[in-house]
Order: structure tokens, then sequence, then C-alpha cells
């Protein structure tokens, strides 16, 4: 699940530190903590630590510069290998060649925020699966609220998609899922969650499940 750690004054950080989880992930606002995304994963393996960019930074030198802060923060490779947890960043596409160039050898892995619904064609604006993976993408994140609410994806699209990456090899998957206030106040949480999960995950296969795929759950609130 995320874990959104912002309850405890130790995790006040300092200036670098506030940039290190900005490349991770957070967003910036007037307090600003360390709350980085904490994803369970399946109990033989590593839980993964993700961070989204979301629509950030603004520019490429921005990019640039959080990049280069966390090659510095994690140039010894065995920091990551070592470690019980496995780090992904989620930058915009625009960065995501540079953040694979720029974090080799950092073990620091490289996902995309979203993917299309085809594989090829006259689809303005998309980008596919396989074109994400042969970037060297090693994840895939789909699901996020927020690709379904403004975007409108249905748990059968996110489906699709799953499918699509499931076909690219060893490309790993996030799979958001999460109830909206709304939905929590009156008390159909498990009711969506479940739902979400068993239209997402509709035909794939369980050993993709124990072996590729993560959830995220995300609540929208």
């Amino acid at each position: 699940k995320f874990v959104h750690n912002n309850n405890n004054n130790n995790n006040r950080l300092s200036t670098d530190q506030i940039r290190f989880s900005q490349a991770l992930g957070r967003e910036e606002e007037e307090d600003i903590w360390y709350d980085p995304l904490l994803v369970s994963s399946s109990a033989d393996r590593r839980p993964v630590l993700a961070g989204n960019w979301k629509l950030n930074p603004s520019t490429f030198p921005e990019a640039v510069d959080l990049l280069k802060l966390l090659r510095g923060n994690f140039i010894n490779h065995d920091r990551i290998e070592n470690s019980n947890s496995e780090v992904v960043i989620f930058p915009p596409f625009p960065y995501l060649y540079t953040a694979l160039d720029l974090l080799e050898g950092t073990g620091i892995k490289v996902g995309a925020q979203n993917v299309g619904l085809k594989s090829s064609g006259a689809f303005t604006g998309e980008v596919s699966a396989s074109m994400i993976r042969s970037l060297g993408c090693d994840y895939a994140m789909l699901g996020h609220s927020e690709r379904r609410v403004l975007y409108e994806e249905t748990d059968d699209i996110i489906n699709e998609k799953m499918k699509l990456c499931l076909d690219q090899p060893n490309l790993q998957v996030i799979l958001c899922i999460g109830e909206t206030l709304e939905e929590y106040e009156n008390e159909l949480l498990e009711t969506v969650v479940t739902m979400q999960v068993k239209k997402g995950l509709k035909d794939i296969t369980a050993e993709d499940v124990s072996e590729r795929i993560t959830i995220a759950y995300e609540p929208v609130w």
C-alpha cells in the first residue's frame, strides 16, 4: 500500500533532503515532509519504494538537476541491491531516456506513468508499452486515480493496458487501486477495491500476478 508519513516532526528535512524527496515524487508545498510512496508486494519479492513525478518538473534542466541529485545519493549500487526495497521513479515521458541514462549503475529503476491502449497505429499522442520497454523502462504504472478520474479510464481499459504491458518481456506493472472519500464514508472501501482488483486482473495468469504485478493501494482522499 501507499504509506504517507506526515505526522512526525522528526521527519522534517534539510533543503537537500527536501529536493531529494521531490525527486522521488513528493510535490512541493508549504510544509514538505519526506513522503515517498511505499508499495507492498508479494511475500517473496522486495517491497517497492516508488516516486511518481506526475507533471513535474516543468522544464528539462530541472529534471536533470533532480536526476543528478538522485544519482549522487545512490551511486553506490550495493546500497539499493542489498536493501529490503526496490526503488523506482516515474518521470514524465520526455524525461524517461535521460533518467535511464543518468541513473544507470545506481540500482534505481525507471518506469512510465501510463501506457497507451494500442500497440501501434494512427493514435496521435499515445505511447505504447513496447515503446517504453524498448527504451529500457522496467516498470509501468496503471490505474492511477488521476487517470481514472480526469481521463475516465475504466477498469476494463486498465485491464487491456495491463495485458499489453505483460506482453512485453520483463516489464513490471504497478496497478493502482483505491476508493474516493465519498465511497469511504459510505463504507464501500472493500467493495470498490475488490472490484478494481478483479477487473484489473481479469484473464491475467497467477504467475504474472505473483511475479510481475504490484498492487498499490492509493485512497483518493
